[in-house]
């Protein structure tokens, strides 16, 4: 008897270790300064979306490649998912086409999925559309959408 308290109390302790350890990581990691946050989404249940500025990544002579981070943040601040869209573009002073588009994301806390992700071009931008549910015991709980845009200008500035 003795010895399954003590089993008991064992996992209490590592549960509680553990749960502290993961909300103080939580709060510090992926935190984009406030220069290179171009815009801030609240949802009607305290949760955001961070959209970072645009960074170029590969910038050659008529050519850049660049990418635009979305951080989606619980009401507490937890980061619960992320997305980065990724666009390629050619320019030439006086008009700029998107070459290639892709969209990566990735699952932080918090049971969520994601259920689309259709990266494409349209003219001098990249785009994606993103779909992220959250399960609870297979049942959905919540769903964000979001719509990604990354646009090239004729002098291979992003925005």
């Amino acid at each position: 008897m003795v010895k399954k308290i003590f089993m008991a109390l064992c996992l209490i302790c590592l549960l509680f270790s553990s749960s502290a350890h993961a909300a103080s990581y939580s709060h510090t990691e992926n935190v984009p300064n406030i220069a290179s946050i171009r815009s801030i989404t609240y949802f009607d249940n305290g949760d955001y979306l961070i959209e970072s500025v645009p960074a170029v990544t590969s910038v050659q002579r008529g050519y850049v490649t660049g990418h635009i981070d979305y951080i989606y943040r619980s009401s507490n601040g937890v980061i619960q998912w992320t997305a980065t869209l990724t666009g390629s573009f050619t320019y030439n002073g006086s008009s700029a086409t998107c070459t290639a588009s892709s969209c990566v994301t990735s699952v932080q806390s918090g049971n969520w999925s994601e259920t689309y992700n259709h990266a494409y071009t349209s003219g001098n931008t990249a785009q994606a559309d993103i779909t992220m549910v959250r399960k609870v015991l297979f049942i959905t709980v919540q769903t964000e959408t979001a719509h990604l845009t990354l646009t090239c200008d004729a002098n291979g500035n992003l925005s």
